[in-house]
């Protein structure tokens, strides 16, 4: 494979790989500045406290919740994916609902959200390996690198994204959320399809 040179199969894989990221990036900003502006005093000791152990919680959660789900990723791709999708638009909305959820309780409730996004992500790269070792053409190192280069990128630019958004049209609302997600699922949708439809 050269360097810059992609298959058919593989650059449809990245381009809705790109554009998947660049909509997650948007969506994790969104949901971070939710979850910041919620706690809307100093930003100390309890701002540390509650994204840390929102982090805990999730990682916690989350390998409870794969270890159930672990041996049906293989047997059947396409509804862990979905699984995943749904779980990671649940957690992005409970982070941007966070503003209306009491300080007392919001570790716990922004951990349960912080669980859907980390499923997420480990069922799309369980996911994204399946496709990656069929596609690679024996190089699925290389492959994998440029991927991960392009996916870091997507992200960068959909948190540039969402800061521009955040800075001059936000508007605290289940429908942009929502809307994102639609986009989201769409563009995981269109791959899932020409990768193993076709």
């Amino acid at each position: 494979m050269n360097r810059f040179i992609l298959c058919t199969k593989q650059r449809r894989f990245v381009t809705f790989s790109f554009v998947a990221s660049i909509i997650s990036g948007f969506e994790n900003t969104l949901s971070t500045s939710s979850m910041i502006t919620s706690m809307n005093s100093d930003m100390s000791a309890g701002l540390v406290t509650n994204i840390i152990g929102r982090d805990i919680i999730s990682s916690l959660t989350s390998l409870i919740v794969i270890y159930g789900w672990n041996n049906r990723i293989d047997k059947n791709p396409k509804r862990s994916f979905i699984l995943g999708q749904l779980t990671y638009q649940m957690g992005i909305t409970i982070d941007m609902m966070a503003y209306l959820i009491p300080s007392e309780n919001l570790m716990l409730v922004a951990g349960i959200g912080g669980t859907g996004k980390s499923v997420s992500w480990i069922t799309l790269g369980s996911f994204n390996a399946k496709i990656i070792q069929e596609i690679a053409n024996d190089n699925v190192g290389e492959f994998y690198a440029k991927l991960s280069v392009i996916n870091t990128l997507g992200q960068s630019i959909g948190m540039g994204l969402g800061l521009l958004f955040l800075k001059h049209i936000y508007v605290s609302s289940p429908f942009v959320i929502g809307f994102l997600g639609i986009l989201r699922y769409i563009s995981y949708h269109m791959m899932f399809k020409k990768l193993f439809i076709n």
